[in-house]
C-alpha cells in the first residue's frame, strides 16, 4: 500500500508494506539513553559503562556522550548481538571533526582479534565515514564520502546498516537514504555468533584498546532481520525528522553512471537507484538504442553515431533528469581476427633484428641439464647437472624452464634453427622421464601444494605450475612435439584430480596465494585436447567475485599484486574465447579490467605498478619510485590487449600495444647484452638495471625471454574475409600465403613520418584484399595516403582507413602520419609531465655518475640515487602556458631524434631522446614543471632532499607486506598479517602476536630504525626488540592527525657490536595491536648535523671577508651601476637546505639577486644541515660604490714560492692591499 505521512509540515510519500511489526519484533537491543544505559528490548541485555556517564540532549530526550579517551559500553557476552541477518540503527552527533583517528561504533568480534568471527562497524577516516566488517577476513563494505560532510558538527545524523545473510548484500543508509556501497572484498562470510566474547559500543576491545569514539550517540538499536527502505525511513522519522524526497533524487543522480564510449553491445540501464528511486530511460534515437538499452549498431560504412540517453530519476512526487551521450560504433563486418604464424612475418628493422638475435644467443647458452636438475631430483633421478642459483634454487625453481620452453619454441618458429629444436627435444625427453605416474611434474615436491591448501608457508607453487604447463603447450603448438602434448595432458589430469577435491574453503585459501594464469593455461589445454575436465579445473581458478566487481566498473585494485591479478583476467577472457556465447560476462570483466588498469594505473610507457603492486586509483605521481613498471605486468597486459583486439577489433587495444611494445618492452632490453629489466623507474634520476645471464632468474627474466622472441606476432592480423589489419609501423615482410600476397613494409617512423607497403602477388596474378591502415592516436592532423602516387580518400571507420581493391605486384601504398611533441600529465598532478614525439616516449639522459646497484626482495637488483638529481624544470612563463605551447618549448634537432628545451632555466642543458634507446645512464621521463620561488617548487625541493637523505642514509630497507621482500628478510611471526591502508602496505599483529625481520646493520656507526606510522593508530602499545633485547616500549602518538609520520629509534651500539645483521622484532604489549608498520621499514645511519655552507661566491664585486665557516656576516661591494649579482651557494651536505630570505632555493643553480636602486640590499641565508633541524644564519649586505676598490699592493711572495726546474710554483692565495687600506687574500 501507499502511505502519506506529515512530518514537520512536509508532505512525504513513501511506499509501505504490511510487515512493519515483523521487523520491529526482531529488535535485539534498544538503548534510548534517557539518563540510563538500560536496554529496553525484550532481551534486557545488561550493560556496563566504563567511566562517568555524561548525558546531553538527544533526538528524543537524552543521549550518551563518549569522550574518546576511556568511555565505552560493555554489553556482555550475549550472542543476540550477532544475528545472521543484521540491522543496526543509531543517531550520531560529533562536537568536533571526527577526522584524524578511528571511532569504533560497535565491536562484536573476539577481544583483540580483527580476523575473528562476528562483525564491527566503525568510522574509519576522512574518506571512509562508515565501514562494516563481516567475519574472519578482509570482507568489508564501506562508504567513500567526505567525513565532515557525512557527519556535520553539532548535528544529529541518522545511520542504518543492514546485512542480508542470503544475498551477502550490505546496505548503508544516511538520514533514510541508501548510500553507494563499495567492497574491499566481496562478502562471502556469515556473521557467526558466540556467547563467550564481550561486545562493546564505543571502542575496539580491551586488547586493542583503541578506536575510542568521541561523539554523542542516541537511540542505538540492533535487529535480527534486514530492514527494507520503509523500515529505515520509519527509524529515521520516528522522532520527527524530515524525510526529504529530493535528497533521494540528488543521491541517485550523483551515483548514476553507465558506459558511454565505444559501445558495441547492449547496455545495462539500471531501473532502480541505489538510494531507492525509480529510473526510466528515453533514447533520442531508438534506431540505435531503445529505452531498455538494446543496441542496434549503425550499418557497415554508415559511421559511428552518438545517441543521448535521458534518465528520469523519480521518488514520490520529485524527479530529476540526467543525460548521457553514448557513442555507438558502426558495424564493420567484424569477424574475430587471426594472427599470422611468426614464420610468416619477418622484421627488417635493425633494432628488432638485434633484439631477437641477442635473445637467441642467450637461449643457446643455457645448459639443459641444469634446467632439468630440479625435476630429476624431485622424481628421485640422478641429475646430470647442478641447479642454477638465484630463484632457481628456491621454492619457485622450475619457473624459468617454463618460460624457457615458450621462448625457445617461439625462437624456433622465427628462425627454424635446428640447434634450438634439438634443445627443445632434449628437454622434453628429460621432462617425460621426470613425470610421476600421477601426472605430477615439477622441480619441487608436491608437498608445497599441500602447504598452500593448509595455509602453511610456500612460495607460489601454482604460479610455477602455470609456467610449466604453458611452456609445454607452446612447444606442442609451435614444434608439433607429441611428447610435450602427452606430458601436458597428464599434468592437466593431475591438476583436475587435485582441484576437484577442493572444498569452497580450501579453494578460497588457494586462491589467496599467487597462482599465475592457471585458469588461462587450463582453458588452453582444453583447446588442444577437448577434455572437459580441464574446463572444470580452470574454473576452479576463476575468481568470480573479483570478476563481478570489476565487470561492474569498480576499481578495487588498490593494494593488489599486479602480476597476480592481470593473469586472472587473461584466464577470464580465455573462458569466453573457449566457450563463447553465454559467457559474455567474462569478456566484459576482461574489458572493464583493461580499462581500469590503463586509465587509472598506467604510466606513459604503458607500464604499471610500484613495488609490484597497484596503488590508489589515478594516484600515479605519488607512486613514482625506483621500483615501478615490473616487466611481467607489461608482458601480461600486452597479452590481454592482443586477445581483446582479436575479439573486438577495438583500435584502443592496438594503440596501447604499439605504445607499450616500443616504450616498455623494447625499453626493457639492453641492446648490447640482451639482458632485461625487472623494474623501470618512473622517478627521475634512476637508471635501468638488467638481469645477469645465469645468476638471478627473476620472473621478469623469464617473461623477457618470451618478449624478444615474439616481437613480430602483432604487427599484422587478418580475418576470413580477406581483411588485413596493419597495426604497427615496423619495417617487415608478411607472407600472406592464403591470399596470394607478400607485403614488404619500409617504415621510417619515428625518424620521419612515412611508411610504405610494397605489394607482391606470389603467383603473379592479381588478388583482392581489404588492407586496413590503423590511424594512430598520436597523429597530428590527418593521414595522407597514396596508392602508386595517387592520393586516396581517407575515411576513418573504427580507427582504420580501408583500402579495399584488387592488388597487383608492384603496387605501393605510401602513408604519412605527421608527428608532434606532446606533453602528458599525471591524474594526481597536472604539473608533472612526460613528453612524446609521435609514438615515442622521450627521456632526458642525466649522466652515469655513481650508478651503483642495490638489491631488494629475493635477490632483485635495483638502482640507487646517491646523488641529488633535479627532477623539475623551472619555466620562464606561466606553467600552463608553457605546457600548452610545448611544440615551441621542446624543439626537435634537425634530422635527429633529439629535443632541447626552450623558455626554461634548463635551455640546452637537458637533451631528450627516445626512451627505449636509453640504457647507459640515468634518465628522467617525468618532470615537475615549476615557476621560480613558487610554493610548488619549494615543496618539491624539500621532498627531493628528504628522499635523497633517506636513500643515502640507508643501511637496509624493505617494503613491508611484499611477500618477496619480506621472505628475503626472513619474515617470521604469529597472529600477524599484511594489508593496505591509506595507499600504503602495512603489517601488524594482534592477540599475543609478533613479527620479525632480519636487517643489515653497520657496527662501525650509529644505527637507527626508521618506521612509518599512522596517527590514527595512536594509543597502541607494543615493544620493539633487537636480537631479543628490548629496544623500546612504544606507545603511538597522534603526531599529525589523520596522516602518516616517520619516527626513528637509535639502536645502542652494544646491540650491533661486531654484527652485520640483527633481528628486529615487534611484539604485542597488553591488549593492543602492534603497529601498523607502513610502507618501507629501514635501518639508517644518523643524518649529518653540520649546518655550515661549504662555499659562497658571487659573480662580481668583492666580499669584505674571505668566506669562512667561522664568519657569518659579510659585505659585498659592487659598482654603482650594478643592477644584479649572481650568487652560488653550496651547503656542507648535499641533502641540506638553503633558504634565501625565507625562500627554499635550488642550491644546484646560480641564483640571480636583484639590487635596490639606491639603498643597500640585504639578504639572509639560512643553511640547514642534513637533519633539517640544525641551522646557521648568514647575513650579507650588498653595498654599491662609485669606484670599485683596487689592489694597490701585492705582498712579497718571493720567499714562499717553490721551484720545479726553472719555473716558480705560486701558492693558491696571495695577500693584497686595497685602495681603501683594507687587506685580504685573492686566489
Amino acid at each position: 500500500m501507499v502511505a502519506t505521512i506529515f512530518l514537520s509540515n512536509v508532505n512525504t510519500t513513501i511506499f509501505a508494506v504490511n510487515n512493519d511489526k515483523i521487523f520491529t519484533n526482531t529488535n535485539e537491543l534498544n538503548l534510548s539513553f534517557d539518563n540510563t544505559i538500560k536496554d529496553s528490548s525484550k532481551n534486557n541485555i545488561k550493560s556496563i559503562f566504563n567511566g562517568d556517564e555524561v548525558y546531553v540532549n538527544g533526538v528524543s530526550g537524552k543521549a550518551i556522550s563518549l569522550n574518546g579517551v576511556s568511555n565505552y559500553i560493555d554489553l556482555g557476552t550475549t550472542d543476540r548481538l550477532q544475528p545472521e541477518n543484521l540491522t543496526m540503527s543509531c543517531w550520531i552527533n560529533p562536537s568536533e571533526s571526527l577526522g584524524g583517528r578511528e571511532h569504533m561504533l560497535m565491536w562484536n568480534k573476539p577481544n583483540g582479534n580483527f580476523y575473528g568471527n562476528g562483525w564491527y562497524l566503525t568510522i574509519l577516516n576522512t574518506s571512509t565515514p562508515l565501514k562494516l566488517s563481516i567475519g574472519n577476513s578482509f570482507q568489508e563494505a564501506y562508504v567513500n564520502e567526505n567525513l565532515d560532510e557525512f557527519f556535520p558538527l553539532n548535528t544529529w545524523t541518522h545511520i542504518a546498516v543492514t546485512f542480508n545473510e542470503e544475498t551477502k548484500e550490505v546496505k548503508i543508509y544516511r538520514n533514510g537514504i541508501a548510500q553507494k556501497v563499495n567492497y574491499v572484498n566481496k562478502i562471502t562470510n556469515s556473521i557467526v555468533s558466540d556467547n563467550e566474547e564481550n561486545k562493546y559500543l564505543g571502542f575496539n576491545s580491551p586488547k586493542y584498546n583503541g578506536g575510542y569514539s568521541k561523539l554523542s550517540v542516541d537511540e542505538f538499536k540492533i535487529y535480527s532481520s534486514v530492514a527494507d527502505e520503509l523500515d529505515v525511513v520509519n527509524l529515521y522519522t520516528e522522532f520527527g525528522a524530515d524525510f526529504d524526497e529530493q535528497a533521494i533524487i540528488d543521491e541517485d543522480v550523483k551515483n548514476l553512471s553507465i558506459l558511454t564510449e565505444d559501445i558495441t553491445s547492449d547496455l545495462y540501464l539500471p531501473t532502480k537507484g541505489e538510494a531507492g528511486s525509480e529510473i526510466t530511460w528515453i533514447s533520442s534515437d531508438s534506431r540505435y538504442i531503445n529505452n531498455e538499452g538494446k543496441v542496434i549498431r549503425p550499418g557497415i560504412g554508415e559511421g559511428d553515431v552518438t545517441v543521448t540517453l535521458t534518465a528520469t530519476i523519480t521518488f514520490g512526487e520529485k524527479y530529476a533528469e540526467k543525460k548521457f551521450d553514448v557513442k555507438i560504433l558502426a558495424e564493420s563486418h567484424f569477424i574475430t581476427l587471426k594472427d599470422f604464424n611468426m614464420d610468416k612475418v619477418e622484421t627488417l628493422d635493425d633494432y628488432y633484428i638485434n633484439s631477437l638475435n641477442k635473445e637467441i644467443e642467450y637461449l643457446k647458452e643455457y645448459d639443459s641439464d641444469r634446467l632439468l636438475a630440479g625435476f630429476f631430483e624431485t622424481r628421485g633421478l640422478e641429475p646430470k647437472g647442478t641447479k642454477y642459483p638465484g630463484w632457481e634454487s628456491t621454492e619457485i625453481r622450475g619457473h624459468t624452464l617454463g618460460h624457457y620452453l615458450t621462448a625457445i619454441a617461439q625462437a624456433y618458429e622465427n628462425s627454424k634453427d635446428e640447434e634450438l629444436l634439438n634443445k627443445i627435444n632434449y628437454i622434453i625427453d628429460g621432462l617425460s622421464i621426470s613425470q610421476f605416474d600421477s601426472g605430477y611434474l615439477s622441480a619441487f615436491p608436491e608437498t608445497l601444494f599441500d602447504n598452500v591448501e593448509s595455509s602453511k608457508p610456500a612460495w607460489v607453487p601454482w604460479y610455477t605450475m602455470h609456467k610449466i604447463i604453458a611452456g609445454l603447450i607452446d612447444v606442442y603448438k609451435l614444434t608439433d612435439n607429441e611428447k610435450a602434448y602427452d606430458i601436458s595432458v597428464k599434468l592437466g589430469e593431475w591438476v583436475y584430480n587435485r582441484t576437484s577435491k577442493w572444498t569452497p574453503q580450501v579453494q578460497n585459501t588457494v586462491l589467496s596465494v599467487e597462482y599465475g594464469g592457471m585458469n588461462d593455461c587450463l582453458y588452453e589445454l582444453y583447446k588442444i585436447s577437448g577434455n572437459e575436465n580441464y574446463i572444470d579445473a580452470a574454473h576452479k581458478f576463476d575468481e568470480v567475485n573479483l570478476f563481478t566487481s570489476i565487470q561492474q566498473g569498480n576499481d578495487i585494485l588498490n593494494g593488489k599484486h599486479a602480476n597476480t591479478t592481470i593473469p586472472k583476467f587473461l584466464g577470464a577472457l580465455n573462458r569466453y574465447r573457449v566457450l563463447g556465447e553465454g559467457e559474455e560476462f567474462y569478456l566484459q570483466a576482461a574489458e572493464s579490467f583493461w580499462d581500469i588498469v590503463v586509465n587509472n594505473h598506467t604510466y606513459i610507457t604503458g607500464g604499471n605498478s610500484e613495488w609490484e603492486h597497484l596503488g590508489e586509483s589515478r594516484k600515479l605521481d605519488i607512486e613514482r619510485t625506483d621500483c615501478n613498471c615490473e616487466t611481467c605486468n607489461t608482458y601480461n597486459m600486452l597479452k590481454l590487449s592482443r586477445e581483446l583486439f582479436k575479439i573486438t577489433g577495438n583500435v584502443k587495444y592496438a594503440d596501447y600495444y604499439e605504445n607499450t611494445i616500443i616504450n616498455a618492452i623494447l625499453s626493457s632490453q639492453n641492446p648490447e647484452t640482451g639482458m632485461t629489466t625487472y623494474f623501470q623507474p618512473m622517478a627521475t634520476g634512476y637508471f635501468k638495471v638488467y638481469s645477469t645471464p645465469f645468476d638471478k632468474f627473476w620472473c621478469c627474466t623469464g617473461t623477457g625471454m618470451e618478449n624478444f622472441t615474439k616481437l613480430n606476432d602483432s604487427i599484422y592480423f587478418y580475418d576470413e574475409n580477406n581483411s588485413l589489419y596493419v597495426n604497427q609501423y615496423v619495417s617487415s615482410t608478411l607472407k600472406w600465403t592464403e591470399n596470394n600476397m607478400k607485403i614488404t613494409q619500409d617504415s621510417t617512423i619515428p625518424n620521419s613520418d612515412t611508411t610504405k607497403l610494397i605489394i607482391e602477388t606470389l603467383d603473379g596474378n592479381d588478388t583482392s584484399a581489404n588492407i586496413k591502415i590503423r590511424v594512430p592516436n598520436w597523429i597530428e592532423g590527418k593521414a595522407n595516403i597514396t596508392i602508386n602516387g595517387e592520393e586516396i580518400e581517407n575515411k576513418i571507420t573504427s580507427g582504420y582507413i580501408s583500402l579495399n581493391r584488387e592488388w597487383v605486384s608492384g603496387d605501393v601504398i605510401e602513408i604519412k602520419f605527421s608527428m608532434k611533441v606532446g606533453a602528458y600529465d599525471l591524474p594526481d598532478n597536472e604539473h608533472v609531465v612526460a613528453f612524446k614525439y609521435g609514438p615515442i616516449v622521450l627521456s632526458a639522459g642525466l649522466g652515469s655518475e655513481d650508478m651503483v646497484e642495490s638489491s631488494t626482495g629475493v635477490d632483485v637488483t635495483i638502482p640507487t640515487k646517491n646523488i641529488i638529481i633535479k627532477d623539475f624544470i623551472t619555466v620562464n612563463d606561466d606553467i600552463n602556458q608553457w605546457i600548452d605551447n610545448i611544440e615551441n618549448n621542446l624543439v626537435k634537432t634537425e634530422n635527429k631524434l633529439e629535443f632541447t628545451l626552450r623558455n626554461t632555466y634548463e635551455d640546452n642543458n637537458l637533451i631528450f631522446s627516445p626512451h627505449y634507446m636509453q640504457y647507459e645512464e640515468r634518465y628522467g621521463i617525468y618532470w615537475n614543471i615549476v615557476e621560480e620561488d613558487s610554493e610548488l617548487l619549494q615543496n618539491h625541493i624539500l621532498i627531493t632532499k628528504v628522499n635523497s637523505r633517506r636513500e643515502e642514509a640507508k643501511i637496509d630497507s624493505l617494503p613491508v607486506g611484499n611477500d618477496q621482500y619480506e621472505l628475503h628478510h626472513n619474515i617470521q611471526g604469529e597472529n600477524t598479517a599484511a594489508t593496505t591502508y591509506g595507499g600504503y602496505n602495512l603489517r601488524h599483529a594482534w592477540k599475543d602476536g609478533w613479527f620479525s625481520y632480519e636487517m643489515k646493520v653497520d657496527s662501525a656507526i650509529t644505527n637507527y630504525l626508521l618506521i612509518k606510522y599512522y596517527s590514527g593508530d595512536h594509543g597502541r602499545t607494543f615493544d620493539i626488540y633487537i636480537d631479543d633485547e628490548l629496544l623500546i616500549n612504544e606507545t603511538l602518538e597522534n603526531v599529525d592527525p589523520g596522516k602518516f609520520y616517520d619516527k626513528s629509534y637509535e639502536i645502542p651500539s652494544k646491540m650491533v657490536e661486531d654484527k652485520k645483521q640483527v633481528t628486529v622484532k615487534f611484539v604485542t604489549r597488553g591488549n593492543s595491536y602492534v603497529g601498523g608498520v607502513f610502507d618501507v621499514f629501514s635501518v639508517i645511519r644518523a643524518f649529518n648535523d653540520n649546518a655550515s655552507l661549504s662555499s659562497l661566491t658571487f659573480n662580481s664585486g668583492r666580499l669584505s671577508e674571505d668566506f669562512s665557516n667561522d664568519i657569518t656576516d659579510y659585505t659585498l661591494y659592487v659598482l654603482e651601476e650594478t643592477t644584479e649579482v649572481i650568487m652560488n651557494v653550496t651547503p656542507y651536505n648535499k641533502n641540506g637546505l638553503v633558504y634565501l630570505n625565507d625562500i627554499l632555493i635550488d642550491d644546484t643553480l646560480d641564483r640571480k639577486i636583484k639590487l635596490n636602486n639606491d639603498a643597500e640590499t640585504e639578504i639572509q641565508i639560512v643553511s640547514k644541515a642534513e637533519n633539517h633541524e640544525t641551522e646557521k644564519i648568514y647575513n650579507i649586505k650588498i653595498v654599491k660604490e662609485k669606484e670599485m676598490v683596487k689592489i694597490v699592493n701585492i705582498k712579497d711572495i718571493s720567499d714562499i714560492h717553490t721551484k720545479i726546474g726553472a719555473k716558480p710554483v705560486l701558492p693558491k692565495t696571495i695577500g693584497v692591499q686595497y685602495s681603501d687600506n683594507t687587506e685580504g687574500e685573492v686566489k
